[in-house]
């Protein structure tokens, strides 16, 4: 008899649907296959001095349902995010990618948004993983 771990539950309770797609946490093989992308898009935040801090409070305020209430600073914060959002969209819902590219733009930027935000305490560790191993390359 296999006991389902409160983690477990909550990733089963802890999904969300937009236009048909359901939304959830990524699993081990997800994130492993997204590790590359985060870390380019952790190279373009550190070139355009972005903290992540700043990404990740603008990501807890921006409205999942409607892109247009983004500001042009959210935008800005997003452009390494929406570069990537193929790969993001692709690996994260489990589509190929030619139905990512029959996307409307704010669909794909919502989907992005709602995925980002369902990931967040991942993609937080991951970054300040990140910027604990880099402060101990260069002291």
């Amino acid at each position: 008899m296999s006991t389902q771990t409160p983690s477990g539950i909550m990733s089963l309770i802890n999904r969300v649907e937009y236009n048909g797609y359901q939304i959830k946490e990524w699993s081990i093989v997800q994130f492993a296959k997204l590790t590359p992308v985060l870390s380019e898009i952790a190279e373009a935040y550190e070139k355009k001095n972005i903290e992540f801090s700043a990404f990740s409070e603008m990501l807890e305020n921006a409205s999942g349902s409607s892109p247009l209430g983004l500001s042009k600073t959210a935008l800005t914060f997003l452009a390494p995010v929406i570069e990537k959002s193929k790969e993001i969209l692709m690996v994260s819902l489990k589509i190929k990618e030619d139905e990512v590219d029959q996307l409307v733009f704010s669909d794909g930027l919502v989907l992005v948004l709602l995925i980002l935000k369902m990931n967040m305490e991942h993609i937080s560790n991951f970054f300040v993983g990140l910027v604990r191993k880099n402060e101990e390359v260069t002291v």
